[in-house]
């Protein structure tokens, strides 16, 4: 398995892990209610996308290469 994809993956579960275990929710808390399900979310769905297009970007070069 290439690195890239490897690296897309972590992103992945790591984007998945906040959405889920909400980490981030008494930071978010200290700035208003409801700011901390929106802060999980917005950082969980940035790494999430971030993870596919680097495992896009390394399935394409992996690809190439071969």
């Amino acid at each position: 398995m290439p690195k890239s994809l490897a690296v897309g993956l972590a992103l992945i579960l790591l984007g998945l892990a906040v959405a889920v275990f909400g980490p981030l929710v008494s930071l978010g808390s200290s700035f208003g209610p409801g700011w901390g399900d929106i802060l999980n979310g917005g950082v969980g769905v940035l790494l999430l996308l971030a993870g596919v297009i680097v495992a896009w970007i390394g399935a394409r070069k992996h690809r190439r290469m071969s």
